[in-house]
Order: structure tokens, then sequence, then C-alpha cells
């Protein structure tokens, strides 16, 4: 199996640095870059109310800090742009995958089976279950390996498990726990920029975590200066990485046995699509962008193409070329016949918004507005939830089988990076389980658009003001407001 993840070790000299930066922690709470910020928050998230940290998690600390100094001094393809409180959510994943290990060493086989489960809520409040890691992963560790992890030397796993390790701690850099980043925001504002950010608003929930997200990474631009470069990863794309990768490892195990999963060898790539597929793909959407629904994939189209109007996307010549080769796709689906016409729509939908995606995330304007959804995004996310939208990087290394998603063509893909996986698994889920408002709608328009009505010319006016799409968007999206937020600025008050 592959190893898609350059993992470098911590050395000597990582372990080294690690023991002073945790002294001088502990000695004055000075913080020279925002991986020692992170360390600082940690180290007082430990400490809860004692007066000092125990001797125990010191150690933990320490072997979790210089897995994070061997990570930036690696030479992997990707660097990691993390903010202090980043750091500190990675480093208390770490400590937390620790002292599980140790705790699951008590029980024999069958109590680990019943206690690493979601049902019990005993798990809830742990670090690891925060970052959305799943309590059975530890059913999946022998003796051996638990041992490894719970003193700390995670380079003793064999390298399949010691890969899932890692994805682990990727997840866990971005935030999913509202309550939780709130207290590390918290300790993050009272300890290095009480001048910026009043942390009792914070505290009071009057402060929005993107508010004080962003005003700490201010007050970090300040002082470390900013995280910048085509190979430096934001928190959200780190995450997506690592989704990717995680869901590309289990096809691994899997794809032998299995039609479902993505397989890029020959005669087995499920994307590859059969001569005259496109062709009548593209007759397909043309047609239905003429108002013709004279059989399934015409009305499936149609759906597709209103729904996608009216949560803002401008169905301009681009967008229809994304339909063309998201209907040529579906339409040489093996189980084409046994899918309803919604299902086929919300194929569709998911199909062209990956490909809207994907171009957009190497265009430079969509870049400094990484903190907001695009009406693609948001449409995914709708229609998948987080784990399951594909995410698309800069990094010099994925840039072909990213312009390849772009252009629809999905054949091309590998799984060296687990592109190829999790664009599989988008189209596989296609927002069979939406339900809400977008799942009323979408049901309303499959009920309203009936095969075999009347041609209806004209309905989309491709000379009409954009804005209205976006308009019609504001009140259906239940995404974050595209408003500015509202800042607390010295001198100005609220």
């Amino acid at each position: 199996m592959l190893q898609r993840l350059g993992i470098d070790e911590p050395r000597i000299v990582d372990f080294e640095a690690a023991e002073m930066s945790l002294a001088r922690m502990m000695r004055d709470g000075n913080a020279n870059s925002r991986a020692e910020v992170g360390l600082r928050i940690a180290g007082v998230m430990l400490r809860g109310e004692r007066d000092e940290i125990g001797k125990i998690e010191e150690r933990r600390l320490e072997f979790a800090y210089a897995r994070v100094l061997a990570r930036e001094n690696s030479n992997r393809v990707e660097q990691f742009g993390l903010s202090g409180v980043d750091y500190a959510r990675t480093l208390l994943l770490d400590v937390s995958l620790q002292s599980e290990a140790e705790t699951a060493l008590q029980m024999d086989v069958i109590d680990r089976r019943d206690h690493y489960s979601w049902l019990n809520s005993d798990l809830q409040e742990t670090e690891w279950a925060k970052a959305d890691v799943s309590p059975s992963e530890f059913q999946h560790f022998n003796e051996d390996a638990l041992t490894a992890i719970a003193s700390g030397r995670f380079e003793e796993l064999p390298a399949y498990q010691r890969e899932g390790v890692e994805i682990m701690l990727m997840k866990g850099m971005s935030g999913r726990d509202e309550q939780y980043d709130r207290e590390l925001h918290l300790w993050n504002a009272e300890m290095f920029s009480p001048q910026t950010i009043l942390p009792e608003t914070l505290y009071e929930g009057s402060l929005s975590i993107e508010d004080a997200t962003r005003f700490n990474d201010y007050d970090e631009d300040l002082r470390f200066g900013q995280r910048s470069g085509d190979n430096v990863l934001t928190p959200r794309e780190i995450e997506g990485l690592a989704e990717r990768i995680a869901v590309a490892r289990n096809a691994d195990l899997y794809r032998d046995h299995s039609g479902a999963l993505f397989d890029d060898r020959p005669g087995r790539n499920p994307f590859v699509v059969p001569e005259g597929a496109e062709d009548r793909g593209k007759s397909a959407v043309q047609a239905a962008g003429n108002g013709f629904k004279r059989n399934r994939i015409e009305k499936a189209a149609r759906v597709a193409l209103e729904f996608q109007l009216e949560r803002g996307i401008s169905l301009d010549r681009s967008a229809f070329q994304r339909m063309e080769r998201a209907a040529a796709r579906v339409i040489s689906t093996p189980n084409a016949q046994n899918m309803s016409d919604l299902d086929m729509a919300k194929a569709l939908i998911v199909d062209s918004s990956i490909q809207k995606i994907a171009s957009e995330a190497t265009d430079p304007i969509r870049q400094m507005q990484s903190g907001r959804k695009t009406a693609s995004e948001q449409i995914l996310y709708d229609l998948l939830g987080r784990d399951t939208v594909p995410v698309f990087t800069r990094l010099e290394a994925e840039r072909d089988e990213t312009a390849s998603v772009a252009a629809g063509r999905f054949e091309r893909l590998t799984d060296a990076r687990g592109m190829g996986s999790i664009v599989r698994q988008a189209i596989y889920r296609s927002g069979r389980d939406v339900d809400g408002e977008v799942g009323l709608k979408l049901e309303k328009l499959d009920r309203a658009i009936r095969i075999g009505s009347a041609q209806e010319q004209g309905w989309i006016d491709m000379k009409a003001d954009k804005a209205a799409g976006a308009a019609k968007l504001k009140g259906l999206s239940q995404g974050p407001s595209f408003d500015a937020p509202a800042f607390v600025r010295p001198g100005i008050e609220r």
C-alpha cells in the first residue's frame, strides 16, 4: 500500500529543542513563534486548576512538540500554515492520544470494543473525539501499537498505522468544537493580545469564533510575520488533505472487492466515459437549457441547472460545459437505470460543483477570500457534509490533478494524494441524505418539472442581471454571512 505522507520523525535535535522550549515556557511564558504560542496554550490547558503541569503530561507534551518541530523542519511536499490556536489543538490532541492509549492498554479486547464507540458519552470531551477522530480507531491497535502510542514513540508504529495517526493529528489542526475553540482563543487572547481583543466578550459569546480568529491571527502576523507561499496550507486545506488520504487508504483495503471505490487501474477506472456518452450528455444538457424535458436525463439536468441558478451560480457557457461533462458520467454509470430522477439531478449538481471549486482553487482572487465559502462550496457542504467535500490546494504536486478536475476529466485522476477516491466518494454519496430546506427545495423542483411537459423556451435568460441568482442565494443558503465582521478596533465603539 502506498504511503502518501512524507513523515519525518523527531530527531535528537528536535527533542532537545522541545525540551528547551518547554522549560522556557514554564519559566517566563515567552513565545518566539506561533508554535510556542500553541505550546503555552496547551500547557495552560493541561495544567488546569493546578499550580503546575504534571510530570507525565509534561513528558507527553514534550514528545508532541518534538513531532511539531520535526514536521516543520521536514522536506515534505506541503507546509502547514498554522496559528497559535491551531498548534495548541494538535498538541493537545497528540497528548490526548498518548493518554488514551495508556488507558486502552488496561482493557482487554472485548472491553475496548465496548468502550471505544460513539455511543460512549464519556469519550465526547476528549480532544481526539472533538477532532472527529472515530473512537473505533482504538479498536484497530494491538498491544504493541498501543504501547508505542502511550510511550509517545509514534515512530515505532508500523508504517500504515503511523500514517493513520498522522492523519488524526492533521484533522485536529482545524476547529470543530465551538466551545472548545472559544476556550483556546480566550487563553490566547489573555496571554498574548490583551490590548487587541477583549477576553470577556469572547467568553460571553458576544464575539464570534471567526472574529476572534482574525484578531489573534492579526496579532500573530504583527509579531511573527505573515504565513504565505504556494506550499503553505491553511488548517481547512490540511484537514481536507487528511480526509482525502484517509478515504484513499480505506480504498486500498477494499478496492479489489468493490466496484464502488476509485481504482485507476486499466479497465477499472469508474470515471472512464464510453464512446458516445459525451455527445449524449452534451445533447441532454443543451436540450434542458432550451426548455425540453423529454426523458429522465433532460429532466435531471433541468432540475440541477435550476437549483444552481437559485443558489447563485451564473448559468454561463462554462456552467453548461461542466454540466455536460457531469451528464456524460451519469449516463455512463452502470446503475443509472436504478437511479431516481432526483438522484440523477443530485449527482449532476455535485459533479459540476466539484469541477467549479477545483477551478476556483487556483484563482488568485478566490485565494484572497479563503475564509468565505463560494456558492459552489456551500452547495457541496449542504449536499455532502463537511468531511466529504473535496478540498483542492495550491500545491505544485497537486496542480495537474486539480486542473484535471477543473476540466471535468476525472478519468485522469490518481490516488497518489487521494484525489480520485475523495471525488469518487462525493459523487457516490451525492446528497442522498440531504434534508431540511435544501432537501425540500430539491423535492419541489423534482415534482414541478415533469417529463413530457411542454417546452419552456427562454426559461433561462442569459442576458439577465447575474445578481438575480445571488439575491436568491441570500434567502436560501444557510452559509456564513459575507458581511464584514464587527471588529473591535481601538477607539471605535461597537
